[in-house]
Formats: C-alpha cells, sequence, structure tokens
C-alpha cells in the first residue's frame, strides 16, 4: 500500500510508504519548506491514502498558519482532481507511535514534523492491520 503522511507547518515533515515487487516496501521521510515539492509528490504517484495532521488555530493564525491552510487546501485539492483518499488525522492519533517513530530516525537529526508525520503513518497503518507500530 502506498501511503502518504503529511504533517504541515511552517516546515512540513513528509512521511512516505511505497510498496514495491514481492511486496517489499520502502518508508522515508523528508521536509519541505515551500508547497510545491509536496504537490509534485502528491502527482508523483497512485498513493491508496494521503494523512495529513489536521491543525486548529484556537481563533488565530501564527504566521505561518494562511501558509498551512493553503499547503493542507492544495493536498486536499490534489487528491481530489486525482481521485486519491484523502484523510485527516487529529495530533493526538499519533502519540501513541510517538516513541517508535523517533527510534525510526536511529538518533540521527531529523525535524519534529517528519517524527510526526512518520507516527500518523505507523498509527494509519496499525488500524489497517493491527501492528503495533514496529517499522
Amino acid at each position: 500500500m502506498h501511503i502518504l503522511s503529511v504533517d504541515p507547518g511552517g516546515t512540513t515533515g513528509i512521511a512516505y510508504q511505497l510498496v514495491g515487487p514481492n511486496d517489499q516496501y520502502l518508508i522515508d521521510t523528508t521536509f519541505i519548506e515551500t508547497p510545491e515539492p509536496l504537490y509534485d509528490l502528491v502527482l508523483e504517484h497512485k498513493w491508496d491514502i494521503v494523512l495529513c495532521e489536521r491543525f486548529a488555530t484556537a481563533g488565530r493564525l501564527s504566521k505561518y498558519g494562511i501558509y498551512t491552510i493553503q499547503l493542507v487546501g492544495g493536498v486536499h485539492a490534489l487528491c481530489y482532481e486525482h481521485g486519491l483518499k484523502f484523510q485527516y488525522r487529529q495530533p493526538q492519533n499519533r502519540t501513541a507511535f510517538q516513541d517508535a517513530a523517533k527510534a525510526w530516525f536511529r538518533g540521527e537529526k531529523h525535524l519534529d514534523h517528519e517524527e510526526d508525520a512518520l507516527a500518523h503513518l505507523l498509527s494509519w497503518k496499525s488500524l489497517q492491520v493491527g501492528t503495533t507500530g514496529n517499522i
């Protein structure tokens, strides 16, 4: 299953799983600072699911608020236009998988948003197949 997970913000974290021949899969993470590379990634593969953390503004917008709204709206629109399943995730959905996501990096430098995107991916996978978050 091809899974794309997005943790939006001023610096947006991305985690994805691609499945190749013989059911081998690759999980990787990255981050972007402008929306275009994410839009290109959405269009690059036929994703089975695109996950995106829902964000709350509490009635206020940070300096990255409008950017985040535009980024998420753009991803959602691309998914709609190309028939890709899109699902919002609540921030608390990832908490049980935060330690597994952190361990995946093996102490290598990474951004919190990358870790959060990976935790969302692991959380969603666990709901689908009943895994414990191990990669």
